[in-house]
């Protein structure tokens, strides 16, 4: 402890000089001048060119190894230097994680840290700002829309197929007499099954290539005014063509069975 006496209040300790604490004790007088009750100003704060520094004694009779302010307040020498000579906002700090270490966990340690020697201890609470936790968020919340973008995507598909299985249907109930003509002249089920699943496939390919195209136009027009470009991307054209050829095979492979199910006399009649 430093050799000074309060007659108010607890006294200047060693670790608030090292850490830079900002504490002061001020005479008596001046704290009649912030409140008549003494007892009262104890704990308080007192403006010091800016920097609100707490009151934790009041005195009578000199100093040592503190730097007189003014004459009727004192506080550590060592939290003038620093102030003094820091740049920027002091009350910050900006702490770097290696790759090995989990962040919430450091700064849950650093917080306690510094509500033992931190400089502004007496304040209000510290606070900590992860951009780990930021991007996580956004990371969440783009996911979020991805999964929900994506349940649109996957009803929009589900409509498109049912759309694509009755126009299959439909051709095949105009196609009756073409089917018998395949059959009459040797052509077996399963190449009856295989021509209009090919038609299927070929529908929803070609429907999905040119929704591609289109979709690759408009991002195109939009990057303009973005200060980015689209570039085509293999990924993205393999996924459309793969997804194509699933639903034309689930929602073909019905109206081609039921077309390869007919009977041949009864095309005849």
């Amino acid at each position: 402890m430093i050799k000074t006496l309060s007659r108010w209040g607890a006294r200047i300790s060693r670790d608030d000089i090292e850490t830079h604490q900002k504490v002061a004790i001020i005479s008596r007088d001046t704290a009649k001048d912030v409140n008549p009750d003494v007892n009262k100003v104890l704990g308080t704060g007192i403006d010091i060119k800016g920097e609100l520094y707490q009151i934790v004694g009041i005195y009578k009779g000199g100093t040592a190894n503190l730097f007189d302010m003014t004459p009727d307040v004192k506080i550590p020498k060592t939290t003038y230097q620093y102030y003094a000579n820091s740049e920027g906002n002091p009350t910050q700090i900006k702490v770097t994680i290696a790759n090995d270490y989990k962040p919430s966990k450091v700064a849950q340690k650093v917080i306690k840290k510094l509500e033992k020697v931190g400089i502004s201890r007496n304040f209000g609470e510290y606070s900590t700002f992860d951009m780990s936790s930021l991007t996580d968020g956004i990371g969440k919340v783009l996911k979020m829309l991805t999964f929900f973008i994506s349940g649109i995507a996957g009803i929009s598909l589900f409509i498109a197929g049912v759309g694509v299985m009755n126009m299959m249907y439909t051709s095949v109930s105009e196609r009756v007499k073409e089917i018998g003509v395949r059959r009459s002249i040797g052509a077996k089920r399963r190449d009856i099954r295989n021509q209009f699943l090919v038609e299927g496939l070929m529908l929803t390919m070609s429907a999905g290539v040119i929704g591609y195209i289109i979709g690759y136009l408009v991002a195109l027009v939009i990057s303009i005014f973005l200060p980015f470009k689209v570039s085509p991307d293999l990924f993205t054209i393999s996924l459309t063509l793969i997804i194509t050829i699933a639903i034309g095979l689930v929602f073909s492979i019905t109206p081609a069975n039921m077309a390869a199910r007919k009977d041949l006399v009864e095309i005849l009649r």
